[in-house]
């Protein structure tokens, strides 16, 4: 799959006030401030809308529609499991239970677009080479923005 970063609205770098924090707010899938950490961006490009991001720190916090089984119900949410979200299946008092929990994909994402202590532009390296890795491809939209003075040192 290919997936697009919009370096004019991505938030990286953690919540700390150290070097290399790139965007305004919180570093959450998609901020007060308008801004998106990559796993926003690509949750939304999935499907998941706007709203249902918002103050979310990960995928697996996401809302899902399920059915009396535990079925993921919405086609979009789908997408992302097998993806940024795992599925598991357990056995509570005889009744099977599915739940999700956020990808190994999706914990190195996190890692590398909350690391303060690499530049956006090496974040966005590591990004587009973990993607690679796992077959899929990065366009990075706005990339001139990364040598401007949106970075706070």
């Amino acid at each position: 799959m290919e997936f697009v970063l919009d370096i004019a609205k991505w938030r990286s770098g953690g919540d700390d006030y150290g070097d290399y924090i790139f965007g305004e707010g919180t570093t959450q899938l998609l901020n007060e401030e308008g801004y998106m950490c990559c796993l926003g961006q690509f949750s939304q490009q999935l499907g998941v809308n706007k709203k249902k991001l918002l103050n979310r720190s990960l995928p697996q916090e996401l809302k899902y529609k399920k059915t009396s089984t535990g079925k993921i119900i919405s086609v979009s949410y789908n997408k992302l499991v097998g993806l940024l979200l795992d599925k598991h299946k357990q056995v509570f008092d005889g009744l099977t239970h599915t739940t999700y929990c956020d990808s190994e994909l999706t914990g190195s994402l996190v890692r590398i677009n909350d690391n303060e202590e690499i530049s956006p532009t090496e974040r966005v390296n590591e990004i587009r080479a973990i993607l690679e890795e796992n077959g899929h491809t990065l366009v990075v939209k706005n990339e001139n923005l990364l040598d401007k003075s949106n970075v706070t040192a």
